[in-house]
């Protein structure tokens, strides 16, 4: 019987069929993106004065906080002269007569130092006024719209009383009563017209701007 012959180990040739797996291409690194800046948390801005000094304001809302409602001169238009200021739902379209400016006639010359300014009606020009000349007295008529007499010789000169963030006693600058709703405390409805009497905290005599 013939002996194959034994091929050395080391001649053996070993025909491997190697199976190569595709190659992948490295994935692409993520592109940088710049951070995207963090939105500002955007507080409301309170309209209007914040505090006993500050600049003329025009065309501002005064809205009681107790009742909600706004200081209006009655009717769509312009009012009369030595006509009733009231209050009234608020609204603040141009049709409506329920803006008004905040004129800063003397700075500085209130009590504690705020400023002094007269409260003028932005449609008819009128100025919320007190009957007579002197200092309010209780009993007596509510404010109406008059001609506007800034300065010492009239009543006609207000101050702001800061009691919370944008929430304010005004006050007259003769006598320093409030600006007030006629009417039992938080009472005063529809067409309550508007008066001075001495500052509560317990009363409608806070007023916010709008």
């Amino acid at each position: 019987m013939a002996v194959a012959e034994r091929v050395p180990e080391q001649d053996v040739v070993a025909v491997r069929v190697a199976v190569r797996s595709p190659r992948r291409r490295p994935a692409a690194a993520p592109r940088r993106t710049s951070a995207s800046p963090k939105a500002k948390v955007k507080r409301p801005r309170l309209k209007g004065p914040t505090g006993p000094n500050f600049s003329t304001t025009t065309g501002l809302l005064l809205r009681n906080v107790m009742t909600g409602l706004c200081a209006d001169v009655p009717g769509g238009g312009k009012g009369q002269h030595e006509g009733p200021v009231e209050q009234f739902t608020c609204n603040g379209s141009a049709e409506e007569n329920q803006h008004w400016d905040l004129v800063v006639n003397q700075k500085g010359a209130g009590p504690g130092g705020a400023d002094l300014f007269t409260i003028r009606n932005s449609k008819s020009g009128y100025c919320m006024d007190i009957w007579g000349t002197g200092a309010p007295a209780l009993g007596e008529h509510g404010l109406l719209q008059n001609l506007c007499y800034p300065g010492a010789g009239d009543n006609q000169m207000w101050y702001l009383d800061r009691q919370a963030s944008g929430r304010f006693w005004i006050r007259t600058h003769k006598g320093g009563m409030c600006l007030d709703v006629d009417g039992t405390t938080g009472a005063g409805a529809l067409h309550a017209g508007l008066t001075a009497f001495p500052c509560s905290a317990d009363d409608d005599h806070l007023w916010s701007f709008a």
